[in-house]
C-alpha cells in the first residue's frame, strides 16, 4: 500500500497487520527525525485500512476514542515497540492530531 500523505510504500495483511518494513531506498529524502512522524503515519493509514472511512467518520462524529480507541492503543503500542527507547508520545499524539483533527489532550487537561 501507499500512504497518501506521505506517498510512503508499506506492506499490509490482508487482515490489515502491518508487515515489518523493509530497508529504505537510497533516495529516500528520510532523516532520524522524520523516521517516527512517518512510522506514526504509517501505521494509522494500516489501522484505517482494516476499515476504510470509519476512523475519519468516528472523528468527524467526535466519538473517535469511543468507538476506535482499543485499536489506536494498539497502533500506539506498535509504535512504541518499533521505536524503542526512543518513542517520544507526542509524535504519535501529533499523527493522530494532523490525520484526525483529535487532539488526545486538549487544552486545560492534565497528562
Amino acid at each position: 500500500m501507499r500512504c497518501p500523505g506521505c506517498q510512503h510504500d508499506f506492506g499490509v495483511t490482508r487482515d490489515g497487520a502491518l508487515l515489518a518494513p523493509g530497508p529504505e531506498p537510497a533516495d529516500a529524502a528520510s532523516t532520524e527525525v522524520e523516521a517516527p512522524q512517518r512510522l506514526a503515519a504509517d501505521l494509522l493509514v494500516a489501522l484505517e485500512a482494516r476499515a476504510p472511512g470509519a476512523l475519519q467518520q468516528a472523528a468527524s462524529d467526535g466519538r473517535l476514542f469511543t468507538l476506535h480507541g482499543p485499536a489506536l492503543l494498539e497502533a500506539y503500542d506498535e509504535f512504541r515497540r518499533r521505536q524503542g527507547a526512543a518513542a517520544r508520545s507526542e509524535v504519535f499524539r501529533e499523527a493522530v492530531l494532523a490525520r484526525y483533527g483529535v487532539d488526545l489532550f486538549p487544552v486545560g487537561t492534565q497528562h
